[in-house]
Parts: structure tokens; sequence; C-alpha cells
């Protein structure tokens, strides 16, 4: 008999776990679309009468728990702070608000110098257009090259992005590129208009493009890359470099001038993208290539196999 009692008491208490799960609210998830508002209100009476009695004002994007929800003009919520209260249900979606875009992560700066190092906070490196591109970030400002050498002139095409705090400068004239081996000595800049007076099609686009040197025994000349970094060298080497490449009825005055990197201000939010002409030395193994932006010198070291 008592078995028989223990049997019963077991089974009612499962009975009544059961009844009082089946009485709970069913809990979901939903987040707070502003529908044009700067916030939402949270009030604390379902009638939302006025006066409204606000309890929290929620931001756009926030998630929600909807602790109940009859159909009608509001549904009851918790915030992940842990406040409750009324929100009308208008202002609730299903949708998760798409997340910002995490910034890039900002190179190391000594004595205003910002150096590519691979696999490091600020800098990544990948393929575009056949050509490995090294890419540095500073504090929001982007600055990415490619080296090719033409075979009569060293080519770098350069693209500055700038989702920095206020504007920069950039000079063209001002970038230098040192030859580090086998003989250190600088390369000098090619000024576009004196270039234009001995210029032909074939030498501007004729091209071997520089890699990225080896860093101790791991070689880096293999691209890696980072979704945080955009190419922005695209539409650079694809609109007008690309353009001016395949055109042979432009006069190489108009190519030089139609893709050189302009000197100016690179406002936030915006880009500037084109090529810049240094003195060539064929036997250059190894270089270094220094772009000034505003108050940075972004430096990229980067390597030619002279063996071919």
């Amino acid at each position: 008999m008592k078995n028989h009692l223990k049997l019963f008491g077991i089974a009612a208490g499962l009975a009544c776990a059961a009844s009082a799960n089946a009485q709970q609210p069913q809990v979901s998830t939903q987040w707070v679309r502003c529908l044009g508002s700067p916030s939402v209100p949270m009030t604390a009476d379902a009638t939302q009468a006025l006066p409204m009695q606000i309890t929290a004002s929620l931001a756009c994007g926030s998630e929600v728990a909807v602790l109940s929800d009859a159909e009608g003009y509001v549904a009851n919520v918790r915030t992940a702070e842990g406040l409750t209260g009324y929100v009308a249900r208008m202002y609730l979606t299903s949708i998760a608000a798409p997340r910002a875009p995490k910034p890039p992560a900002s190179a190391p700066v000594e004595n205003n110098v910002a150096r590519w190092t691979p696999a490091t906070p600020g800098s990544d490196q990948f393929y575009s257009e056949d050509s490995v591109v090294e890419s540095l970030t500073v504090d929001g400002v982007t600055v990415q090259v490619s080296l090719h050498d033409t075979g009569w002139k060293l080519r770098a095409d350069i693209a500055v992005a700038n989702d920095g705090a206020s504007q920069v400068s950039v000079t063209p004239s001002h970038f230098t590129l040192l030859a580090q081996a086998p003989h250190a000595h600088q390369l000098a800049y090619q000024d576009p208009k004196l270039m234009a007076s001995s210029v032909s099609h074939g030498v501007l686009w004729s091209s071997n493009g520089a890699k990225s040197p080896s860093a101790g025994n791991v070689a880096v000349n293999t691209a890696f890359t980072s979704s945080q970094t955009p190419n922005y060298l695209v539409p650079a080497q694809s609109a007008e470099l690309n353009a001016a490449k395949h055109d042979v009825d432009l006069s190489a005055v108009r190519q030089i001038h139609n893709t050189a990197l302009r000197q100016g201000e690179v406002a936030t939010g915006a880009k500037s993208a084109g090529a810049v002409w240094f003195e060539r030395d064929k036997k250059a193994e190894q270089l270094v290539l220094r772009v000034p932006v505003g108050q940075t010198i972004f430096e990229f070291p980067l390597s030619f196999n002279q063996d071919k």
C-alpha cells in the first residue's frame, strides 16, 4: 500500500510540475526598431495612458525578451539590464539589427612611423589584380600599396582610405622608395609631368610585381587576409589603371595624367588611389616604400626576385 501511495505521490508531483510549466509564459527574443525615432519609450502600464509613466528609453537595435504578448497594442518586455515594462508592438521585430562592422585594428606607431609587419594588428596582405598588396591601418586611416617593375620605372599603386576623425594630407612627391639590398640608396621620385616627355605606352604597364619579404623563416608571400580590411586599390586598378593599360589609343601623357595619385586632402569617409613612379634599379631586391599621410609615415617592406 505504501508503495502505491509513493507512486501516486510521484505521479501527482510530475503532473503539477507539467501544469506549472504549461502555465509559464513562453519568452521570445525581439529587437527594438525605432522607426525614425531616436529611442523607444518603455512604460510601467500596459495602457500607456497620458502622461506616460516612462521607465526606460530603449536604444535602437537593442535586444529584449518578450514576456507576454496578447496580440494587442503593447507587449510586456524585459531588457538585458533586467528592467520590465510595456512597449508598443510596432517597435518590436523578430529580425536582429545588423551589427556595425568592427573597425580594423590600429598598427603601433613609433616616432610617427608605422611599419607593416606580417600577421600583426593593423597589417594585412592580399592579392588584387594578380599583385600582392600590403595594407596598413593607423587610427582609421588605411594605406595600401603594390609595387611593380615596368622595366623603365618602378610604379607603386597606392590607395589611401580615411575612416579617421579628421582629414589627412597626401603629397606624392614626399613619398620615398629606398633600395636596401644589394646596395642601400634612395630611388628618386619621378614627376609625372616630366615623365610624360619621354614615356611610351608599353613601358608604363609591362610589370614584374614585388612581393612581401619573409619574416625570419616564415614566408609571407602567401596571401593572408583580414575580413576587416577592404581592398581600396580595386577602384584604381580596375577602373583607371586597367583602362589605361589596355587602351593603346590613349596617349602616354593622358595615361599618366589619368592614373597618377593626386596631391591634396582626403576627407573623413573619402578615398584616394592612383599610381606613383620612382627611378628604377634593376638589381634592387629589397626595398622600403615610405608613404607620409597626415602626421604618420606608413612604411612598407617589399622585395623583387631578381633571379627570374
